[in-house]
């Protein structure tokens, strides 16, 4: 794990986090297992965490199944607040046999962050990983509207939906006993 700070003008530093997460091999020579801890992964508003994580998941790779690292990093995102910023139907990893392309290779950001960061990727490398090419604004123009460069992902799963309904249920309770349908609309149109 690598981190640089970038520090506009603001002095409102931006930490830059380059991760390898070494692939799990079971092969006649070797022997290796990874684990699913992502609690060292670093997180926050202004953090953004990269590189090449060996982990599949629909939420930034629409080619493959998920896995169990895949699973955790969902979860952590999740977590923590991190977006993911890859576009899953983009592949990072071309694969050399012709099989199916993966992308490996992901990107998070904070929720401070995120809007100012455009993702792409660049076939510039003689690698069978594509660069991801990021681009992030250090330094704010008040007229400027912050458009996230990815669409919103939400973990469904994990919502409270009991909660979100008792919430729900008491507001239309609580506008039903402030008068008729006809003051609502009212209020409304005015």
């Amino acid at each position: 794990m690598q981190s640089v700070e970038l520090l506009p003008k603001s002095r409102n530093p931006v930490k830059l986090t380059n991760i390898y997460w070494a692939p799990e091999r079971t092969t006649a020579q070797e022997s290796r297992t990874r684990g699913t801890d992502t609690s060292p992964l670093p997180h926050g508003p202004k953090q953004v965490v990269c590189g090449d994580f060996n982990a599949h998941s629909r939420l930034w790779d629409d080619g493959s199944d998920p896995d169990d690292l895949g699973t955790s990093l969902e979860d952590w995102a999740a977590d923590s607040t991190m977006l993911v910023c890859n576009d899953p139907a983009q592949m990072t990893r071309r694969n050399r046999t012709g099989d199916n392309d993966t992308s490996p290779d992901i990107t998070f950001a904070g929720s401070e962050v995120a809007s100012r960061l455009d993702w792409s990727l660049s076939e510039a490398l003689s690698s069978d990983h594509r660069l991801i090419l990021l681009n992030i604004q250090l330094t704010r123009d008040p007229s400027d509207v912050d458009i996230p460069s990815a669409p919103p992902r939400w973990r469904f799963a994990k919502a409270n939906w009991q909660r979100f309904q008792s919430i729900v249920e008491r507001g239309l309770l609580a506008k039903r006993a402030r008068g008729s349908i006809d003051a609502a609309v009212a209020r409304l149109n005015d």
